[in-house]
Formats: C-alpha cells, structure tokens, sequence
C-alpha cells in the first residue's frame, strides 16, 4: 500500500486553533487567539500542545486535564527551553571531564598514539591495542573499530581533522575531544577493571569509604541518562515527561552524597521518575571544579526564581518538574559535604 495520499494531513490556521480548542485551551478573549495565532505559527502545534503526551498534564488523548490559556502554554515551553539550556550547558561540562580523565589513563597506561589504520588494533604499540581493553566485553572489537573509523573520517572543524591533515600521529586527548559522547562511554564500558577504577576514583572521589563496584554501577546510571538524555534537551517538553531511560538508585545517590541531594525518606520515592531530577543529579555530581558547580547551583537559583510566582493547571515549577521545593539547599549541602567546608 501507497505511503501517499490524496488527503491532505495539512491543517489551516483556524483549523488548528478549533483542534487546540478540542485539546482543552481556552480562548477567553480576542488577544488569545491572537496570541494562540502567533504560538502555532512561530512554534508549532506539535511542539505547544502535541508535545505533551506522556505527561501527567493530558489524558490518554492528548486533552489538558486542566484548562489551559495560551500565556500558561508559551510558560511552559520557556520554562522547558531554560532548563533545558542549562541542563546542556552542565552536560558538556562531564563531558569534558570524562574525556580528560579517559585520554589521561590512556595516555600513562597504554601509549600516546594511535594510527589511521584499523589493522593497528593488533598493534601493542597502539593505545587502541586490543588487548588494552577488555576481550571478554563483546562490544569491544566494535568500539575501537569504531574509534578507528573516526580517524580516517574526522568530525569537521575538530582538532582530530587537524591532526589527520598535518601529523602522522594522533594522542588519545585529541581523539576523545573530537568524538561523540556514546564514544566516550563506549570506550569507558570496555575498559579493564583497573582502569574502570582509575576512572572512578577521578571522577566520583567523595565518600572513599563506599565501595568501588557500587560507584561504578552508580557512574554507569549518570551516564547512560546522560547519554540519552543530551540530544533529547532540544526537544520540546522533555524535561517534564515522565518516562526516564534509566531509574537512579537513590539508595546509592543517598549514601554516597551522604544523603544531601536525596533522603532516606520514602517522599523522595517520586522524585525517582523525575527525569530533570534525575539528569540534574547525573550532571552536578561528577563534576569536580567547585566554580562550576556552584555556577550550576546560582544557574538554577536564577532559573526557580524566574518562576516562582508561575502556576500552570495548579501546579508550581516544583510540581512540574517533580522536583524537591528544597533543591538548592540540597545542592549546597552536598558542595560542603564534598569539600569539607562550609559553602556561602
């Protein structure tokens, strides 16, 4: 059967505003259809009010349990839009990180080159060396190969594409800066025990007294959510869905960030299929420069402020996001548990 048809799906103006109407938006007076107009034609219907199936603001249908006007309806795409613009900003931020500490180990364990030859892989020479890594992991014949193919094929505009126009060697921080993220973690995952740990105790150095495979399958969590989660941060109404990639233990996060950013109360229970939440807590936790991380805490201050007097189908910006009424007193009071010290 055809995928063509005769009929067009294209809806006029008026028609969307009468299926906006269907969807429970109400249009009290001439300046909301105004308004509507303008929305639907600068964003979309898809984006305004499609965009929120899955949440816990419409029916099986799509239809706004609640009466909502068009000014409630572009405060829920800004706030979407601001969150979703500081959670990305953050994200880059482990990013960065992760490679730094990955191309470190590489570099004082294995060697400080690789090649553009896939073949190099049975090169002991070679920091892509295959039996640098774990044999028994099948994903890892696929990830180096994959991480061969990148130096053949740079990114464009990277320093990776550089060094395989001008040099005749490649180091490891040049190759993990100019790859994906799912490269990073993938490159991670088939790593050997000893250097999992390595990167462990880098990256998640509080609480030495927590046990090592525990951190590791915790690290494991932040950067699956991660991972699925960073591209998705331009899509619309992301942060509010509800259906998460993967779940945090909150036992783990709880013990070990010493029960700052989540309690051992059976309230934080919901607060578990909060995907903000959950990527916020993936995201602040591995960072290490205390400048940045209480950036991330004044960027979030910034952000619950500018909507704290906002209300939408009865809900205030924590009940939106699912998030604690607490969250900043949490953040700071994990900053003074990691470091030691007071933070003002």
């Amino acid at each position: 059967m055809s995928i063509y048809s005769n009929n067009t799906k294209y809806l006029t103006l008026d028609k969307l505003i009468l299926k906006s109407q269907s969807k429970n938006v109400i249009l009290e007076t001439d300046n909301d259809k105004i308004k509507l107009s303008l929305m639907l034609e600068n964003i979309s219907y898809s984006t305004l009010i499609k965009g929120y199936k899955n949440t816990n603001l419409v029916d099986e249908h799509g239809c706004f349990l609640e009466s909502i006007t068009p000014y409630e309806l572009l405060e829920l795409h800004r706030i979407n839009a601001d969150i979703s613009s500081i959670l990305f900003k953050y994200v880059l931020y482990v990013e960065q990180e992760l490679n730094s500490v990955l191309s470190s180990i590489i570099s004082e364990k294995f060697s400080t080159d690789t090649s553009r030859d896939k073949n190099d892989i049975d090169n002991p020479n070679d920091f892509l060396y295959k039996h640098n890594y774990n044999m028994n992991n099948p994903e890892t014949m696929n990830v180096l190969k994959k991480l061969k193919k990148h130096t053949t094929r740079p990114i464009k505009y990277t320093n990776l594409e550089y060094y395989v126009n001008n040099k005749n060697y490649i180091p490891p921080w040049v190759l993990l800066d100019s790859i994906y993220l799912s490269d990073s973690i993938g490159l991670y995952k088939i790593m050997k025990t000893s250097e999992k740990d390595e990167v462990i105790k880098k990256m998640l150095s509080t609480n030495t007294n927590m046990k090592t495979s525990i951190k590791k399958d915790m690290f494991i969590k932040f950067l699956n959510i991660i991972k699925n989660l960073r591209n998705k941060l331009a899509h619309s109404n992301m942060l509010i869905k509800s259906e998460l990639p993967d779940r945090l233990i909150f036992k783990d996060v709880g013990e070990y960030t010493n029960y700052t950013l989540v309690s051992g109360s059976k309230k934080d229970k919901k607060y578990r299929d909060s995907i903000f939440f959950s990527l916020m807590l993936s995201v602040f936790i591995p960072i290490n420069l205390i400048n940045i991380q209480l950036d991330f805490y004044k960027d979030i201050i910034i952000f619950l402020n500018k909507y704290k007097n906002t209300s939408i189908a009865n809900k205030d910006i924590f009940e939106l996001l699912n998030i604690p009424k607490n969250i900043h007193n949490r953040m700071l009071n994990f900053l003074a548990f990691k470091y030691n010290r007071p933070i003002v």
